[in-house]
């Protein structure tokens, strides 16, 4: 018997049919299992301090009435735990589909995005999170890099390194000033936002820390795949902002605030490129790769904003794409 199904019998005495959910880019391996009335979904990591975090955020979320799946059970070695099944429906999948409901969704998530982000960062004791516990200059370090790294030097494409590097440190230096900081869920994105009963329910927030909360609402309005349109963007923002407004009521300045978005805009388009290089290009993932033409136009309209003027390196870079040559996935 496998430690898996040792595991198993300790939660059901009901024989299981256990199915294997296709993994995306994260190194965790999740299993569906149904017992008579109910299915489970039952995640396996040897990354014990990362499922610590994940159980630690789950409580968390939960004592705010936040949408996520419970934790039901934890192995005692804690590689192994069983959540509820929140189903395979994400918003991102409604999104494609043109489902006539997925406005209404995108702005329940938000709400709940802001309620969640402030509420959490009142009760959180960031020292038992995992790695990291503050998006600061290191990490956006880490992120530029990954930009740099997985997918500009991958190209036939000549730019001034040092030119770039200060753009680099500018921008990093940006983000750790931001003003608006408190929990940040790090990949808020329709991927991570399964829909159950017409209710959004956030999932993969174990790598969640203390940040700029506007860049959480950039995943979610500028991922790639699901091509929010301008007017849409605008609409939520601007939902986003009455809600941080009524719970910062003293704090709270848009122009400020807007700052903070645009610096965050910036760097999750970058990361997510370098994220689709490396997975994509890198490891030959098929699903990274067809998402890289669209983050690619985000990169490029993005630039026509007038705070790419600040970073006339990138700007020209960014231009430029559309010349270039991007390797081919094999077959």
């Amino acid at each position: 018997m496998t430690q898996k199904e040792e595991f198993l019998k300790t939660f059901t005495s009901t024989s299981t049919d256990v199915e294997k959910i296709i993994e995306s880019g994260s190194g965790r391996s999740n299993f569906r299992f149904k017992t008579k009335n109910d299915s489970y979904i039952l995640t396996q990591s040897d990354n014990v301090k990362e499922n610590q975090t994940f159980f630690y955020l789950s409580n968390l979320f939960d004592s705010l009435n936040g949408n996520v799946p419970e934790v039901l059970s934890v192995s005692k070695d804690e590689t192994m735990y069983i959540q509820d099944d929140l189903g395979d429906t994400s918003l991102l999948d409604l999104r494609l589909r043109k489902d006539t409901s997925t406005m209404t969704l995108y702005e329940l998530t938000v709400k709940k995005l802001v309620h969640l982000q402030v509420g959490a960062h009142q009760i959180i004791d960031y020292s038992k999170l995992y790695e990291s516990n503050s998006l600061d200059k290191m990490l956006v370090h880490r992120d530029l890099f990954y930009f740099k790294n997985y997918f500009l030097d991958l190209l036939d494409f000549e730019y001034s390194q040092a030119e770039l590097l200060n753009e680099f440190e500018k921008i990093s230096d940006g983000i750790e000033k931001t003003r608006y900081r408190y929990f940040i869920f790090r990949d808020f994105q329709g991927r991570n936002i399964l829909i159950k009963d017409n209710k959004p329910y956030f999932i993969d927030f174990q790598d969640g820390m203390e940040g700029p909360i506007a860049y959480d609402l950039v995943s979610l309005l500028w991922q790639a795949k699901a091509q929010l349109s301008d007017e849409e963007k605008s609409h939520l923002y601007n939902i986003y902002t009455q809600e941080l407004q009524q719970l910062l009521p003293n704090l709270f300045v848009e122009e400020l605030f807007r700052k903070d978005y645009y610096k965050c805009v910036l760097i999750r388009l970058m990361q997510v490129v370098g994220a689709y290089g490396k997975l994509g290009i890198m490891q030959q993932k098929r699903h990274f790769k067809e998402s890289l033409v669209y983050g690619i136009q985000n990169l490029k309209k993005f630039n026509q904003n007038e705070f790419m003027n600040n970073y006339p390196v990138l700007k020209s870079i960014f231009e430029q794409l559309d010349e270039l040559q991007i390797p081919k996935i094999k077959a």
